[in-house]
């Protein structure tokens, strides 16, 4: 696969797509990682593909040189489909107060969460946010490990579970 990327030259792969692998002749278009997970992107009939490299599970270069899209940038294209990626995702919308630790874990504890605001912490440390994570289990999760310094706000709903999960917790005690 980077030889004929390096080369440009064609290439034929078997993909694992998930179920019966599939024959595919592309024009390499360049490797990006994100992560630790290599992608090749490639033009197929001139529209550029995203294959996850790990899936790729022949390769052979072929003696015809690839062809790249007129104005084709890779950096700017890879760019464009990470943002659409981002755009899709569920967006569950959270308003809370958090200090210590449970704010440390919003960056760093694997939460899929966007903080989109954060105010100054008050007299007690606390922080007002506006959270938007990618579903509720995801934000009933570090409210729920954040313990003490975790407050909802909004939604009710959500503040209800986590009232709810705390007593189930108690009453196993």
């Amino acid at each position: 696969v980077q030889r004929a990327v390096f080369h440009s030259r064609q290439l034929r792969i078997l993909y694992d797509r998930g179920g019966e692998p599939v024959a595919r002749t592309l024009d390499p278009l360049g490797l990006v990682v994100k992560g630790s997970t290599w992608y090749l992107v490639a033009a197929v009939d001139g529209q550029p593909r995203t294959y996850r490299v790990s899936r790729v599970l022949e390769a052979a270069q072929l003696p015809e040189t690839a062809l790249r899209p007129d104005g084709f940038h890779l950096r700017a294209w890879w760019d464009e489909q990470q943002r659409g990626f981002v755009a899709q995702l569920p967006r569950y919308a959270v308003l809370a107060l958090a200090r210590g630790p449970a704010l440390a874990t919003l960056k760093h504890g694997g939460w899929f969460v966007t903080v989109e605001r954060q105010s100054e912490p008050d007299a007690d440390g606390f922080c007002a946010l506006e959270l938007a994570f990618n579903a509720e289990y995801h934000a009933l999760g570090w409210a729920f490990a954040g313990g003490a310094d975790v407050v909802i706000c909004e939604p009710v709903e959500l503040r209800d579970r986590l009232a709810e999960r705390a007593a189930q917790l108690l009453a196993r005690l």
